[in-house]
């Protein structure tokens, strides 16, 4: 089942695809807790894509900044299969974030390679987003370093409970 479908095309400046997907899935994290549900709208507006979630899909939260202590804010996110991450560049600095091949599980990196999600492109202005689902993934902890900063962190995702009925 798709939780998510674009229903525009937009490019950016540089002429590759403005809203990157990628599909994981991990164990849960103790560390910081992805938004409640219903606290996100379902539609992902972006500069000229809308992105439309399927109900109950979360988006978390990364900001990139050029350095310091939160310069990967929050550094541990837990969210849940389906869920996405939302990467976003606060500065004008040049990021780009990158998932540590050495350090996933095989399933994990292969999933990340097949959907061609181990490496975002370049984040060039302040504002420009990476939007990563982790739907359909296998389950692992999946951590990432801003290539720019070499600050890192880890995104977890939990197993979906199953629906009721």
């Amino acid at each position: 089942m798709t939780r998510f479908r674009i229903t525009a095309s937009g490019r950016s400046r540089i002429g590759r695809p403005e809203v990157v997907f990628a599909l994981c899935l991990g164990l849960a994290a103790p560390a910081c807790d992805a938004p409640a549900l219903g606290e996100r709208p379902a539609v992902l507006e972006l500069d000229s894509d809308t992105v439309r979630l399927e109900a109950g899909v979360t988006v978390a939260d990364v900001v990139l900044r050029s350095g310091g202590a939160d310069a990967v804010h929050p550094d541990t996110i837990r969210i849940r299969v389906g869920d996405v991450v939302q990467f976003t560049a606060a500065d004008a600095r040049s990021h780009a974030v990158e998932f540590d091949r050495e350090r996933l599980t095989p399933d994990a990196a292969a999933f990340l390679e097949r959907t061609t999600q181990l490496r975002s492109p370049p984040l060039l202005t302040r504002g420009a987003r990476w939007i990563v689902s982790f739907d359909g993934a296998p389950p692992g902890a999946y951590p990432f370093t801003d290539i720019a900063t070499g600050a890192g962190g880890l995104v977890t995702v939990a197993r979906a409970p199953r629906p009721a009925g």
